[in-house]
């Protein structure tokens, strides 16, 4: 699988303030939702509902979007497998890589059926303390995450 190499040298922001973070999580997958290039984005709102299955009641969402770039570009992934790769909203630095991993499973199970999402192998995961310049306007105010 060709995951992206992120550098870990630090730049300068271009904004002063903190960054916005995210959690950079890739999984190979047997295939994709749909053979459709679409990046799956979060709208579901600030908490899950109770679970179907299990029903241990609201979570704090994590997954920002989703994509399968191997849909897009089939060399991502070796020939009949296909490459996840999911964002989530902030680093998350109170959840362990494994824990991490298991809740963006549980939503994403949500999105694309639990019995899909258990069949994905975890690759790897990336913590981004600056993926984007903060999102403060000047005079004040906060714009939400983009």
């Amino acid at each position: 699988f060709l995951i992206p190499f992120l550098p870990t040298r630090q730049t300068s922001p271009s904004k002063p303030g903190p960054g916005v973070g995210t959690c950079c999580l890739y999984f190979a997958a047997p295939q994709p939702p749909s053979p459709e290039a679409i990046l799956y984005l979060n709208g579901e709102g600030g908490q899950q509902q109770g679970r179907e299955e299990g029903g241990e009641g609201a979570a704090p969402l994590l997954v920002n979007n989703c994509c399968f770039p191997s849909t897009v570009a089939p060399s991502y992934a070796p020939p009949g497998q296909t490459l996840v790769s999911v964002s989530t909203i902030g680093t998350q630095p109170h959840l362990p890589d494994p824990q991490l991993e298991a809740a963006v499973r549980q939503q994403l199970g949500d999105w694309f059926g639990g019995r899909q999402v258990a069949t994905w192998r975890h690759l790897r995961t990336y913590r981004i303390p600056f993926a984007q310049p903060n999102q403060v306007r000047q005079g004040g105010g906060k714009r939400g995450n983009i």
